[in-house]
C-alpha cells in the first residue's frame, strides 16, 4: 500500500489531481488488458483507503455496483496481490 502523497511526491505532482490524470489512465489500461484495478494500492493517509474517484471509475467500468465501498475495494486490491503474485 501507498499513499497519494507518496506517488504524487515521485512523480512532481499535486496529490488531488493524480487520481485522474494519472492513476485512472493506468486503472483503465489495467481493466482493458483483463486485470484488476492496480491503483486498489493507493490509499489517502488518514482514510487508509481509495478516494472517490477510485469508487467512480469503478462504477463507470462495470466493476462496482455502488453498495459497498469497503467489501468492493478489499476485494479488488486482493485481486491486484493475486496477479502480480502469480507472475
Amino acid at each position: 500500500m501507498i499513499s497519494y502523497t507518496e506517488v504524487a511526491s515521485w512523480i512532481g505532482m499535486n496529490a488531488k489531481s493524480i487520481g485522474s490524470r494519472v492513476l485512472d489512465p493506468i486503472n483503465i489500461s489495467e481493466h482493458t488488458a483483463g486485470r484488476p484495478m492496480l491503483s486498489a494500492l493507493v490509499v489517502g493517509k488518514t482514510r487508509g483507503t481509495p478516494g472517490h474517484g477510485f469508487f467512480i471509475l469503478a462504477k463507470h467500468l462495470g466493476l462496482f455496483d455502488g453498495r459497498d465501498r469497503k467489501k468492493f475495494w478489499q476485494e479488488e486490491r486482493d485481486r491486484v496481490y493475486e496477479h502480480w503474485t502469480e507472475r
